[in-house]
Order: C-alpha cells, then sequence, then structure tokens
C-alpha cells in the first residue's frame, strides 16, 4: 500500500475540520496550496497559509472570529514560534491549533500570546467537544524547533 504524502493527509485534515466547523454554523475559509509549473517544466507548489501560519478562517455572528492551524505533527512548537510573531487582536480573535494526535482523535489548543493552551479534545464520531476547566496544561517549543525557527526567519 502507498503510503501518503504529507501535503495529501495535511488536505485530508483541514477538510475535516472545515467541514467539522460548517455543521457547527460556521462560515469557513480554507487556503489552498497554489500550484505551478517552472520554466524547465517542474512542477511546484507553494502554501498560501494567512501569516504564514493559519490554514483555516471562521467566523460566526456574534463570536470572535476563529483563526486556525491544522496540524498532524508532533513539531507543535515550531507552530507556536510562527503564531508569536504575528500582532494577534484577542479581543476579536480566538487563535486555534487543532492536532490530530491519533485517527479521529483531535486535540484543540488554545494560543494566548504566549503558549498554547489545551483547551480539549474532539472525538470523530462523538458530537461531544470536552472543555477542560481545570488548570489548562502550556505547551513550549523545544530548543530545536526554536533554532530551526530561527534559522528559518533569517532566510
Amino acid at each position: 500500500m502507498k503510503k501518503k504524502s504529507t501535503y495529501a493527509s495535511g488536505n485530508q485534515a483541514e477538510i475535516w475540520v472545515r467541514g467539522f466547523l460548517l455543521k457547527a454554523g460556521y462560515s469557513v475559509h480554507r487556503c489552498l496550496r497554489s500550484f505551478f509549473r517552472t520554466e524547465k517544466g517542474i512542477p511546484l507548489s507553494h502554501s498560501n497559509d494567512l501569516f504564514h501560519c493559519i490554514d483555516i478562517v471562521a467566523i460566526k455572528p456574534e463570536e470572535k472570529t476563529l483563526w486556525i492551524q491544522v496540524t498532524k505533527s508532533s513539531g507543535i512548537g515550531k507552530k507556536l514560534e510562527k503564531l508569536k510573531l504575528v500582532e494577534w487582536n484577542f479581543e476579536h480573535s480566538d487563535v486555534q491549533v487543532w492536532q490530530n494526535v491519533s485517527s479521529g482523535r483531535w486535540r484543540l489548543l488554545r494560543f494566548n500570546g504566549e503558549a498554547l493552551i489545551t483547551m480539549g479534545e474532539i472525538q470523530r464520531g462523538k458530537k461531544l467537544l470536552e472543555i477542560r476547566e481545570e488548570e489548562p496544561e502550556e505547551i513550549k517549543p523545544t530548543l530545536s524547533e526554536k533554532r530551526r525557527l530561527n534559522y528559518m526567519i533569517k532566510k
């Protein structure tokens, strides 16, 4: 069996999140990749993430705008560092990372300007969204993730 590419896997995850939000009554915009060919005919793709970190924007009347980074990776620290580069207006925005931790299980994290705080989980097939009320778990980038991001920013 052929293994899915990272792009195909991430694309599938974004489509699932978009569908979940549409069912919840949100109007949703999903950023799509653009494809092109070089002069020599080599196919390339370019990510069109908003602010280099957002895959999905969702709005609903009387609620804050949702800015969502969808990820299947464990490199959550790199995502955090990219989110820190944007000047967010948290009065009107709710910035989140939706991490697909296993088949059908999603961990929802909220960005507070400094760190990612675990909000809860979604289990595919269940309508229940478990929101945690206890002391939130803070997630920070590892030293190697910080170094990698600094290198990317300097380029």
